[in-house]
């Protein structure tokens, strides 16, 4: 008796707790995405394309008119080619790039952003850590990037992360931890330099190349005399950008394939999206990777 009373006590509780809730999704206003990621190396390109429900496959643009204006001054329209991307000449560093999208049947959009200038790297190596050797032998490594910061501005940079162990250790340096959401788990490894404006800043990050212990003593044997690794300086609306993603990435994750993405809703904590296009949604933002060549410290 005692069990079938707590059943129904536990039920009547339930209900109690239930609340309907109208799930049922209007058809919201429709306004025009925008998204562009522009640095020296590549060509000038963004793509357009309207905002949709959850459960509506992306409409793209074919038809807009993109200008770019190059600090302050119109410099010319960017080619459409195609499937929703439009296509213009090399970007520069250190130039203010603001575009316009116009689109028939909408309000203009627009959005700013530039391409920090590359840093001065005094020296860049890898070197092995303290810790002993795994079961297999290999030795983990940290890697040293030393460079200077323009004094003359709020300066954000990022870096590859570089994993080759399932126990990588953790990472140290301080700007990483005050600033690298290293809580969400990023992809990559970004900051600011709030902590060291205007100074040569010595960047430490694990990863590197590959090293053993040697197995007639105590020498270690370096695979890689140098390994590549991509660092460079970020705009503000890529920083912010990059951020806003990985939180939301981290929070939509799931150990499921989940295909259906009123599914996928409800995974996790809600993320309120970065975007810089006024009037829109999107990202446009300038970046200034380099791959360095970073040599072994034995």
């Amino acid at each position: 008796m005692k069990i079938i009373f707590a059943t129904i006590i536990f039920c009547l509780l339930l209900s109690s707790c239930i609340k309907e809730v109208d799930l049922s999704l209007g058809q919201l206003p429709q306004k025009l995405v925008v998204n562009g990621l522009i640095c020296p190396d590549s060509l000038f390109k963004v793509r357009v394309s309207l905002s949709s429900n959850m459960d509506a496959e992306k409409e793209l643009i074919d038809n807009a008119i993109i200008k770019v204006y190059k600090d302050g001054i119109y410099s010319t329209t960017l080619a459409a080619i195609g499937d929703g991307w439009y296509q213009g000449t090399y970007p520069t560093e250190e130039t203010k790039y603001r575009i316009e999208v116009i689109v028939p049947g909408f309000d203009i959009v627009s959005a700013e952003t530039s391409i920090p200038k590359f840093p001065d790297v005094i020296e860049a190596f890898y070197e092995k850590l303290n810790s002993p050797p795994d079961d297999a032998g290999f030795i983990h490594a940290k890697t040293t990037i030393v460079f200077q910061d323009d004094p003359n501005q709020l300066n954000y940079y990022q870096t590859k992360r570089v994993y080759y162990y399932n126990d990588q250790p953790q990472e140290i340096d301080p700007s990483i931890l005050t600033d690298g959401d290293l809580n969400y788990n990023p992809l990559f490894l970004y900051f600011s330099d709030a902590l060291f404006n205007g100074e040569n800043k010595t960047l430490t990050v694990m990863g590197g190349g590959s090293i053993s212990q040697s197995p007639f003593g105590d020498d270690y044997i370096y695979y890689q005399k140098d390994y590549k690794r991509d660092f460079g300086p970020v705009s503000e609306e890529y920083y912010l950008g990059v951020k806003s993603w990985t939180q939301h990435y981290f929070n939509q994750s799931n150990d499921s394939d989940i295909n259906d993405p009123l599914t996928l809703l409800f995974v996790g904590e809600p993320t309120a999206m970065y975007t810089n296009i006024k009037g829109g949604y999107g990202v446009f933002a300038g970046y200034h990777f380099k791959e360095l060549e970073i040599g072994a410290h034995e």
